[in-house]
């Protein structure tokens, strides 16, 4: 009995991935660049009044953008938070569906920060109930609001990574 005990410790042990929180925006942005489909990307520079400080623009219309924010107490260079946003059309009828784009982009992001919680973090991309979680290093929070009065109605879905 104490050997299949000990075997269970050890295999709930080793099925856990290390898990980490945002790190310095250097560090942030290069994981951006060489694991996200950017089609486009926006640095803040010291003169400009933006409250974040790299912008990534991905998916079909750029409808998918994935942001980091300065963690506005330290002058160091460290992030404090990151949001991937993206738009979920009712109809699809003009604008094509970002689902693909928006698993895939998910999933990686999952893979570098949750990987424990893959499967929560990838399930926000069908789902539009708030949900927030934790993780050894950050709080992952899904949020969703509704723009009905527009030409081509919508969900705008955000995803908030924080560090705790």
């Amino acid at each position: 009995m104490r050997l299949k005990l000990g075997f269970l410790l050890l295999l709930t042990a080793c099925s856990s991935l290390p898990e980490k929180g945002l790190t310095t925006l250097h560090k942030e942005e290069v994981y951006a660049l060489e694991h996200l489909p950017c089609a486009s990307v926006a640095s803040k520079t010291p003169w400009e009044k933006r409250d974040y400080s790299f912008l990534c623009n991905m998916g079909e219309w750029g409808t998918i953008t994935y942001i980091l924010y300065p963690d506005e107490d330290k002058n160091d260079g460290s992030i404090q938070r990151a949001k991937l946003m993206w738009k979920e059309y009712v109809s699809n009828d003009f604008f094509p569906s970002n689902k693909q784009y928006v698993e895939s982009v998910l999933n990686r992001l999952a893979t570098e920060f949750a990987p424990n919680h893959q499967k929560r973090v990838v399930g926000f991309a069908s789902t539009v109930s708030p949900y927030t979680f934790y993780t050894d290093y950050l709080k992952v929070k899904h949020e969703t609001e509704y723009y009905k009065n527009t030409p081509e109605p919508y969900f705008l879905h955000k995803v908030w990574f924080i560090n705790q």
